[in-house]
């Protein structure tokens, strides 16, 4: 296949050929650019293929569609990505597997978590701001491919773009054509084209990474490409993420869509949620993505603990207003009380019974008076008697340590994980709604579903998690914790009932 100006020069006289698509793959684009296509000439080409006919069905029962039943006939999932305007997602799966023939010491993983994300969000925002472009999660998810390709070409110079641009911004050309000579939207454009993707999808990917003037009709393409990798790099690249950069994000969507902030923070938690969804339908790993309002939360943590010392501060000087003896003898009786107290369960190193409820009356408290809502999670063990039974409680003792350590790896330094029983867990998490506590439970369960595979390999008896939750509403004057415990330990015993290894919120 004919290398375009851009690969030439990368390559610089280097023999590289890029590699054509299947021959499957091929005639699916071909029948694509027409937009009269036949849903059965569609069908009968993916069935000619077993792993794409696998794929199309496992994405069209994910998160992407909204079906009450599980689909499990081919023509029907075909028929249903086209009607849904994202027939051209069906061409993703054959080039996830032809990327891999590249390099393989590329980080796909990352490379396909930062695409999936943009990819939804480019969606999301395509349907809120009613802009018909059907090839839309396509082009998102495919516009950084030329990445690939330079990494291949220029491994140990490439590797330092990427360390310095983690989440493919804008900027990132600038530093690719100083230091290459060339840029990924360039690359990407004609690789995309050599295979036959249609001009709507190639040349809205070689504008995406450009700050000049773009050709009108693939003006809203590009900036929907370029809004998708700002609110990306929110999600991917977290840690990075200042009070700027969350109000520059803020600003830029009160620009296009004028939400409310509680409107905002849904849709952005939304997003997330359905990026995980969609990461778990490709079995690419979830990685750092957080729903929105716990990266505000983050964000705001250093202003919480200088508030804390502001008031622990006044605390003091109102107990130094006490005598010398009155003082001496509260401290020494809050040691003693201390020293006889256990707080820490011996065994999974987290908080034990009697200080998770001191916490959760400690979190209501605070809640009430500052008006924060908050979520509270309880989780119990599926499957552990009968590793208890059969493998002996060593074993068993071992998968409380492994989820236990999950669970601390899992949460926040304001969060509190406790183990309340045998085989039962509760975490309360400060200023998270019940939404955001949905995605971190099943972030939770994916992660000891996880563990739970690799103990099965050694063990032939696996185990898994199911998960209630709720949240506490400050708002709301009825609500006490005896009702959100129950309501809670209702959620619970539904996703036993429901068939186990799964998050209920009521």
């Amino acid at each position: 296949m004919k290398n375009g100006l851009a690969i030439e020069r990368l390559f610089d006289g280097e023999e590289f050929s890029i590699p054509p698509l299947p021959d499957v793959a091929m005639k699916v684009v071909t029948i694509l650019q027409n937009d009269d296509f036949s849903i059965k000439e569609l069908t009968e080409t993916i069935s000619l293929d077993s792993h794409l006919s696998a794929q199309t069905l496992k994405i069209v029962n994910s998160a992407l569609f909204t079906t009450d039943r599980e689909i499990t006939d081919l023509e029907d999932a075909v028929a249903l990505f086209a009607a849904s305007n994202l027939r051209y997602i069906i061409l993703s799966f054959v080039i996830f597997e032809e990327l891999k023939k590249f390099d393989p010491d590329f980080d796909y993983d990352n490379f396909w978590n930062l695409s999936i994300t943009n990819a939804v969000i480019a969606r999301t925002l395509a349907t809120l701001l009613e802009i018909d472009r059907p090839g839309i999660f396509l082009t998102a998810l495919l516009k950084d491919i030329g990445t690939v390709l330079l990494f291949q070409a220029k491994k140990e110079e490439y590797s330092r773009v990427l360390a310095q641009h983690p989440v493919h911004e804008i900027e990132m050309a600038d530093t690719e054509q100083e230091i290459l000579g060339v840029d990924h939207a360039e690359l990407g454009m004609e690789l995309l084209k050599s295979w036959g993707f249609p001009e709507s999808v190639y040349m809205a990917v070689s504008y995406h990474a450009t700050t000049e003037a773009v050709p009108g009709k693939y003006q809203k393409t590009v900036n929907l490409l370029q809004l998708s990798t700002l609110v990306s790099s929110l999600f991917n690249d977290s840690k990075s993420i200042t009070p700027t950069d969350l109000i520059k994000i803020r600003n830029t969507f009160n620009d296009k869509l004028n939400l409310k902030d509680s409107e905002f923070i849904r849709l952005l938690d939304e997003i997330a949620k359905e990026s995980i969804a969609v990461l778990v339908a490709y079995e690419v790993p979830v990685g750092d993505i957080k729903p929105y309002s716990q990266i505000l939360q983050d964000s705001h943590e250093e202003l919480c603990n200088l508030n804390y010392a502001y008031e622990s501060l006044l605390l003091e000087l109102q107990q130094s207003r006490d005598t010398a003896k009155d003082l001496s003898e509260k401290l020494s009786a809050a040691n003693e009380e201390l020293t006889g107290m256990a707080y820490k369960d011996s065994l999974t190193g987290l908080y034990n019974h009697r200080f998770f409820h001191e916490a959760f009356d400690k979190e209501i408290s605070v809640s009430r008076r500052y008006s924060r809502v908050f979520s509270l999670l309880m989780l119990d063990l599926d499957g552990f008697k009968p590793i208890n039974d059969t493998l002996g409680h060593k074993s068993g003792d071992e998968v409380l340590k492994i989820v236990s350590s999950i669970i601390l790896e899992s949460i926040r330094e304001g969060d509190t994980a406790s183990r309340i029983g045998g085989d039962e867990f509760a975490i309360l998490f400060p200023e998270t709604d019940k939404e955001s506590g949905i995605i971190l439970a099943e972030r939770l369960r994916l992660a000891v579903e996880k563990a739970s595979r690799k103990f099965k390999e050694d063990n032939e008896l696996g185990f898994s998690i199911s998960v209630g939750v709720g949240a506490f509403m400050p708002s709301d004057e009825s609500e006490t914790k005896e009702n959100l415990l129950h309501q809670v330990d209702t959620a619970l015993y539904s996703s036993k009932e429901g068939g186990k290894n799964r998050v209920t919120a009521l």
